[in-house]
């Protein structure tokens, strides 16, 4: 018998979106999904207004589990004006294709490329192509966060830099870095799912043998890397990219400074720009001093130095 499949979709502010992802990450099957909402102004061009759709997928039959996330819900509406969660089922077939429908081949900055798996693209010679399977839900290059992340990246020297990757997700930062000469690199996310993605990801690009992908947090170095290259691994880092929530990134910076080789660079993005101040002081106490700013929309990203 197919599966059937429940769709959670909820349309929230910016800053609501944060909670409500990090709390379907919990839930979902493959996390969160995030996608633009489209409205139409009265000269017919489409624009966000500030809301994004979140979407998560649960199997239709775990009815406790729904039960649970609707109270969830509930109570984070008490904090968050957002509207009330809509419930669709899909059969296994309508699932599988539900979460691929508004990717496409994406252009970011002056030359990377995120390519889809399923999606044929013919490069150019000045292209650097990622191919990529999200797995549902991570980085792919469609959120403006991570855009902001390979913007900065991709203007960053990385020939022959050792590159840590906090919160990984699908891989795409960590991918970037080794198609241009960075080595050694380290991914690391706290979702398992999320690790085993980047992995399949970085062996789609032929760059699995350039890093290594653990479960864990920078914290007290709370991830775990091969007995037998520790020491190539365990930095510090040259380049340190971070592409979590506002609050996370903040609390992160004293362990993100003890990773970073003195003049290395920190490109932080997943910042909503109410919250930059919160980033900013972060990094002014722990010893970090920010020298670019990037924004797109209502998302922010500093590169810092100490």
């Amino acid at each position: 018998m197919p599966i059937k499949w429940l769709e959670v979709s909820v349309r929230a502010d910016l800053e609501a979106a944060e909670a409500i992802s990090e709390l379907f990450n919990g839930y979902g099957q493959g996390g969160a999904v995030i996608e633009q909402w489209p409205l139409t102004t009265d000269e017919g061009m489409a624009q966000s207004g500030g809301f994004v759709l979140v979407k998560a997928y649960l199997d239709a039959d775990d009815l406790p589990k729904k039960d649970k996330l609707e109270q969830a819900l509930w109570h984070m509406r008490q904090i968050y004006p957002f509207d009330e969660p809509a419930f669709k089922v899909l059969e296994d077939a309508d699932w599988a294709n539900a979460w691929r429908q508004d990717y496409t081949v994406q252009h970011i900055g002056s030359h990377v490329v995120i390519a889809p798996s399923w999606l044929e693209y013919q490069a150019q010679a000045e292209d650097v192509v990622i191919t990529i399977d999200p797995g549902m839900a991570f980085g792919t290059g469609l959120h403006p966060s991570t855009r902001l992340c390979l913007v900065g990246l991709e203007n960053t020297p990385l020939q022959g830099q050792s590159l840590l990757d906090v919160g990984t997700g699908s891989g795409v930062l960590a991918i970037y870095g080794a198609k241009q000469g960075a080595y050694p690199i380290v991914a690391v996310d706290t979702d398992e799912v999320a690790v085993k993605v980047a992995r399949e990801n970085a062996e789609r690009n032929g760059v699995a043998d350039r890093m290594q992908l653990a479960t864990g947090s920078v914290i007290a170095g709370g991830y775990e890397l091969a007995e037998d290259s520790a020491a190539l691994w365990a930095g510090p880092f040259d380049v340190i990219a971070i592409n979590i929530l506002a609050e996370i990134i903040a609390r992160l910076s004293p362990a993100v400074v003890s990773h970073l080789q003195p003049g290395g660079h920190v490109i932080a993005a997943g910042i909503i720009q109410d919250r930059e101040s919160i980033v900013r002081e972060a990094w002014a106490e722990a010893g970090l001093r920010v020298v670019q700013r990037l924004q797109d929309g209502d998302w922010v990203s500093l590169i810092g130095t100490k």
